[in-house]
């Protein structure tokens, strides 16, 4: 049996650290306003993107009006968006953007050339 103080025994910092159930890291949440900021948009264009969801951006509901955006997700998009010139293939992967529908247009009258 273990060392004990008034009948109760003692936990040695190692003995405690190895009994204490392994949590993962938390992650850096931001405010709609500072993930714009990172990704050098108006919060207004995430706002956006998220009512039409019109690219694959993960967010975080808090309540009625509160979102948040793990940081890790803001860095994936960028990331995503890196073009590397000097490689001669690109690895770009831009984010998800779902396709809206193809709106064809007239063609448009050859114009005469002025005369002289």
């Amino acid at each position: 049996m273990g060392l004990t103080i008034h009948g109760k025994p003692i936990v040695t910092p190692q003995k405690q650290a190895a009994s204490a159930p392994l949590q993962a890291p938390k992650e850096t949440l931001l405010t709609r306003a500072q993930a714009a900021k990172k990704l050098g948009v108006k919060p207004q264009t995430l706002a956006s993107w998220a009512s039409s969801k019109r690219y694959d951006l993960p967010y975080i509901k808090i309540g009625n009006k509160s979102v948040r955006y793990r940081e890790s997700d803001i860095d994936d998009v960028i990331e995503a968006g890196t073009i590397n010139p000097s490689s001669s293939t690109s690895n770009q992967q831009s984010i998800k953007k779902v396709d809206s529908p193809v709106v064809q247009t007239a063609p448009t009258p050859a114009q005469d050339p002025p005369s002289k």
